[in-house]
């Protein structure tokens, strides 16, 4: 998270910098530096799940061109829970609030909600690795389905997560910061 923090850092136009000197303005820019590096963040997660559901319907594909349609049921509740989480992340709260609102989030809170969703990032990167070899196992059976229920603890335990993520940020909320 810090290397993207850096990143848009040094991206910093001359006008940004300028305003960075007035005074009360910096923490109000920076806040909005960090919204919008959690936003990129959170849409580089979205798209590395939308690679993991391609490689779940190449699972699929793969069962079906064998006959073992017997072998979707359970893959039908990881897509749908799959779709549930990648939602979820799109649209989470960003943990932020803006300069005129009347709860703010200190910087504290903010980094410790963005090592939160590191740990999420490497629960969504273990998931997308899983997934890519479901494919793999589709000629055992036993393989499959132990595959697919490791799947589908993985996508259990990142809803959960972000259950824990958002509870979090309604405790941040919910006090006088």
């Amino acid at each position: 998270m810090d290397n993207l923090r850096d990143r848009a850092e040094s991206q910093r136009n001359i006008i940004e910098k300028i305003l960075l000197k007035i005074p009360g303005f910096k923490g109000y820019l920076e806040k909005e530096f960090r919204r919008e590096t959690d936003h990129v963040f959170r849409q580089f997660m979205v798209q590395r799940l939308a690679e993991g559901k391609k490689r779940l319907n190449d699972a699929v594909r793969a069962v079906t061109d064998v006959g073992k349609i017997s072998l979707l049921q359970p893959v039908t509740e990881i897509s749908n829970r799959l779709e549930r989480v990648e939602n979820r992340i799109r649209f989470a709260s960003h943990g932020y609030a803006g300069f005129f609102d009347v709860v703010k989030v200190r910087e504290a809170e903010l980094d410790a909600l963005y090592q939160f969703d590191l740990n999420l990032l490497d629960k969504v990167e273990e998931l997308v690795g899983l997934l890519s070899d479901l494919e793999t196992t589709v000629d055992e059976e036993a393989d499959f389905k132990q595959a697919v229920r490791l799947c589908r603890d993985m996508v259990r335990e990142m809803d959960s997560l972000l259950d824990e993520r958002q509870n979090t940020l309604t405790g941040l909320t919910g006090t006088a910061l």
